[in-house]
Protein backbone atom coordinates (compact mmCIF):
# COMPACT_ATOMS: atom_id res chain seq x y z
CA UNK A 1 0.00 0.00 0.00
CA UNK A 2 0.83 3.33 -1.10
CA UNK A 3 -1.68 6.03 -1.03
CA UNK A 4 -4.54 6.73 0.93
CA UNK A 5 -6.74 9.44 0.61
CA UNK A 6 -9.65 10.45 3.14
CA UNK A 7 -12.29 12.67 2.11
CA UNK A 8 -13.87 15.61 4.41
CA UNK A 9 -10.90 15.02 7.04
CA UNK A 10 -12.16 17.33 9.63
CA UNK A 11 -9.24 17.96 12.62
CA UNK A 12 -7.29 15.60 10.38
CA UNK A 13 -6.94 13.67 13.83
CA UNK A 14 -6.77 10.44 11.81
CA UNK A 15 -4.73 11.45 8.92
CA UNK A 16 -1.72 12.20 11.52
CA UNK A 17 -2.32 8.94 13.51
CA UNK A 18 -2.28 6.72 10.51
CA UNK A 19 0.35 8.56 9.02
CA UNK A 20 2.64 8.53 12.49
CA UNK A 21 1.71 4.73 12.56
CA UNK A 22 2.50 4.02 8.41
CA UNK A 23 5.63 6.37 7.61
CA UNK A 24 5.51 4.69 4.42
CA UNK A 25 1.88 5.89 2.78
CA UNK A 26 1.73 8.93 1.33
CA UNK A 27 -1.60 9.99 3.73
CA UNK A 28 -3.81 12.48 0.80
CA UNK A 29 -6.77 14.40 2.53
CA UNK A 30 -9.03 16.84 1.16
CA UNK A 31 -11.59 19.14 2.63
CA UNK A 32 -14.00 22.10 1.42
CA UNK A 33 -12.15 24.56 4.04
CA UNK A 34 -8.53 24.22 4.74
CA UNK A 35 -8.47 22.83 8.31
CA UNK A 36 -5.05 21.78 8.52
CA UNK A 37 -3.77 21.72 12.19
CA UNK A 38 -1.24 24.39 12.84
CA UNK A 39 0.74 21.89 14.84
CA UNK A 40 3.76 20.49 13.04
CA UNK A 41 2.19 17.56 11.06
CA UNK A 42 4.04 13.57 9.75
CA UNK A 43 5.80 14.58 6.78
CA UNK A 44 3.87 11.52 4.55
CA UNK A 45 0.98 13.72 5.32
CA UNK A 46 -0.84 16.28 2.88
CA UNK A 47 -3.96 18.12 3.41
CA UNK A 48 -5.42 19.70 0.87
CA UNK A 49 -8.65 22.04 0.15
CA UNK A 50 -10.98 21.56 -2.77
CA UNK A 51 -14.79 21.19 -3.62
CA UNK A 52 -15.29 17.68 -3.66
CA UNK A 53 -18.67 18.14 -4.59
CA UNK A 54 -17.05 19.00 -8.05
CA UNK A 55 -14.86 15.93 -8.39
CA UNK A 56 -11.37 14.84 -6.59
CA UNK A 57 -8.09 16.37 -8.17
CA UNK A 58 -6.82 13.28 -8.47
CA UNK A 59 -5.48 10.94 -11.36
CA UNK A 60 -7.08 7.94 -11.95
CA UNK A 61 -6.27 4.82 -10.39
CA UNK A 62 -4.02 6.44 -7.77
CA UNK A 63 -5.12 5.24 -4.39
CA UNK A 64 -4.73 1.97 -2.32
CA UNK A 65 -7.32 2.98 -0.30
CA UNK A 66 -10.18 5.94 0.59
CA UNK A 67 -11.96 6.69 3.54
CA UNK A 68 -15.33 7.90 3.67
CA UNK A 69 -16.87 8.78 7.12
CA UNK A 70 -20.43 10.36 6.20
CA UNK A 71 -20.80 11.99 9.53
CA UNK A 72 -18.11 14.84 7.61
CA UNK A 73 -20.20 14.95 4.72
CA UNK A 74 -22.96 16.50 5.95
CA UNK A 75 -22.46 18.92 2.48
CA UNK A 76 -23.71 16.55 0.32
CA UNK A 77 -27.40 17.23 0.55
CA UNK A 78 -28.40 15.33 -2.42
CA UNK A 79 -28.37 12.23 -3.76
CA UNK A 80 -26.79 13.08 -6.84
CA UNK A 81 -23.67 14.55 -5.30
CA UNK A 82 -23.50 11.68 -3.20
CA UNK A 83 -23.50 9.50 -6.21
CA UNK A 84 -21.32 11.68 -8.01
CA UNK A 85 -18.79 12.04 -5.21
CA UNK A 86 -19.39 7.68 -5.09
CA UNK A 87 -18.24 7.90 -8.77
CA UNK A 88 -15.32 10.01 -8.19
CA UNK A 89 -14.05 7.63 -5.87
CA UNK A 90 -14.16 4.76 -7.73
CA UNK A 91 -12.32 6.31 -10.46
CA UNK A 92 -9.50 7.12 -8.45
CA UNK A 93 -9.39 3.99 -6.36
CA UNK A 94 -6.98 1.23 -7.72
CA UNK A 95 -8.16 -1.89 -8.88
CA UNK A 96 -8.17 -4.13 -5.84
CA UNK A 97 -7.82 -1.18 -3.48
CA UNK A 98 -10.55 -0.52 -0.72
CA UNK A 99 -13.03 1.98 0.56
CA UNK A 100 -13.53 2.30 4.42
CA UNK A 101 -17.11 3.72 5.17
CA UNK A 102 -18.84 4.74 8.20
CA UNK A 103 -22.25 5.70 8.25
CA UNK A 104 -24.67 7.58 11.48
CA UNK A 105 -28.39 6.88 11.97
CA UNK A 106 -30.54 8.38 14.27
CA UNK A 107 -34.30 6.81 15.80
CA UNK A 108 -34.51 10.44 17.55
CA UNK A 109 -37.11 12.53 15.59
CA UNK A 110 -35.27 15.68 17.00
CA UNK A 111 -31.35 14.42 16.09
CA UNK A 112 -32.44 13.66 12.66
CA UNK A 113 -33.52 17.03 12.41
CA UNK A 114 -30.23 18.91 14.05
CA UNK A 115 -28.01 16.27 12.64
CA UNK A 116 -29.66 17.38 8.36
CA UNK A 117 -30.72 13.78 8.06
CA UNK A 118 -33.43 12.54 5.79
CA UNK A 119 -36.86 11.95 6.23
CA UNK A 120 -37.83 8.87 6.04
CA UNK A 121 -36.08 5.94 4.47
CA UNK A 122 -32.86 6.66 2.49
CA UNK A 123 -30.24 5.07 0.67
CA UNK A 124 -27.82 3.33 2.79
CA UNK A 125 -24.02 3.88 1.81
CA UNK A 126 -23.35 -0.02 1.21
CA UNK A 127 -26.18 0.10 -1.25
CA UNK A 128 -24.72 2.91 -3.55
CA UNK A 129 -21.30 1.38 -3.27
CA UNK A 130 -22.69 -1.52 -4.37
CA UNK A 131 -24.70 0.48 -7.45
CA UNK A 132 -21.00 2.28 -7.98
CA UNK A 133 -19.63 -0.87 -9.42
CA UNK A 134 -17.91 -1.81 -5.62
CA UNK A 135 -18.08 -5.52 -4.75
CA UNK A 136 -16.94 -7.32 -1.42
CA UNK A 137 -19.06 -5.02 1.06
CA UNK A 138 -18.99 -5.87 4.10
CA UNK A 139 -20.32 -4.06 6.62
CA UNK A 140 -20.79 -3.73 10.86
CA UNK A 141 -23.78 -2.55 12.77
CA UNK A 142 -22.56 -1.01 16.40
CA UNK A 143 -25.77 0.59 18.31
CA UNK A 144 -24.53 3.43 20.84
CA UNK A 145 -27.45 4.20 23.42
CA UNK A 146 -28.50 7.97 24.43
CA UNK A 147 -29.50 7.78 27.98
CA UNK A 148 -28.59 8.64 31.40
CA UNK A 149 -27.48 5.59 33.31
CA UNK A 150 -24.71 4.41 31.07
CA UNK A 151 -20.80 5.57 30.55
CA UNK A 152 -21.27 5.42 26.27
CA UNK A 153 -25.20 7.14 26.48
CA UNK A 154 -24.10 9.76 28.95
CA UNK A 155 -21.14 10.71 26.95
CA UNK A 156 -23.13 10.58 23.27
CA UNK A 157 -25.48 12.66 24.81
CA UNK A 158 -22.70 15.10 26.15
CA UNK A 159 -21.25 15.23 22.73
CA UNK A 160 -24.80 15.85 21.52
CA UNK A 161 -25.74 18.66 23.21
CA UNK A 162 -22.23 20.48 22.63
CA UNK A 163 -23.17 20.45 18.73
CA UNK A 164 -26.65 21.60 20.16
CA UNK A 165 -25.13 24.29 21.79
CA UNK A 166 -23.34 25.49 18.73
CA UNK A 167 -26.37 26.01 16.92
CA UNK A 168 -28.75 28.87 18.90
CA UNK A 169 -28.92 31.13 21.43
CA UNK A 170 -28.62 30.03 25.19
CA UNK A 171 -32.48 29.71 25.08
CA UNK A 172 -32.95 27.60 22.00
CA UNK A 173 -30.10 25.78 23.33
CA UNK A 174 -31.86 25.18 27.11
CA UNK A 175 -35.29 24.13 24.84
CA UNK A 176 -33.68 21.65 22.75
CA UNK A 177 -31.58 19.99 25.64
CA UNK A 178 -34.67 19.64 27.00
CA UNK A 179 -36.20 18.01 24.32
CA UNK A 180 -33.42 15.76 23.09
CA UNK A 181 -33.27 14.27 26.58
CA UNK A 182 -36.69 14.14 26.69
CA UNK A 183 -36.74 11.98 23.40
CA UNK A 184 -33.73 9.85 24.21
CA UNK A 185 -36.29 8.23 27.40
CA UNK A 186 -39.42 8.02 25.16
CA UNK A 187 -37.59 6.68 21.90
CA UNK A 188 -35.17 5.09 23.60
CA UNK A 189 -32.76 6.94 21.50
CA UNK A 190 -29.23 5.04 19.80
CA UNK A 191 -26.81 6.22 16.92
CA UNK A 192 -26.40 3.39 14.84
CA UNK A 193 -22.97 2.96 13.70
CA UNK A 194 -22.19 1.45 10.21
CA UNK A 195 -18.55 0.50 9.25
CA UNK A 196 -17.37 -1.50 7.05
CA UNK A 197 -14.87 -2.05 3.69
CA UNK A 198 -15.43 -2.86 -0.03
CA UNK A 199 -13.45 -3.65 -2.80
CA UNK A 200 -12.64 -2.36 -6.61
CA UNK A 201 -12.14 -5.04 -8.89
Amino acid sequence: MKNVLEIAYSSGFWMMEMATDFPKIQFYGIDLESSAPDLVYPKNCFFGQGDYLKGLPYQSNFFDMVRLDMAHLRSLSTLDQILLLLSEVFRVTKKGGYVEFLELDYNSPLLRKLMKFPVGDSPKIDELLAERGFVNITNKKVAIPLRKGSMVGEFSLAAIKSFVETIGSEEDYNDLLHIVEEESEKYDSHINVFAGFCQKL
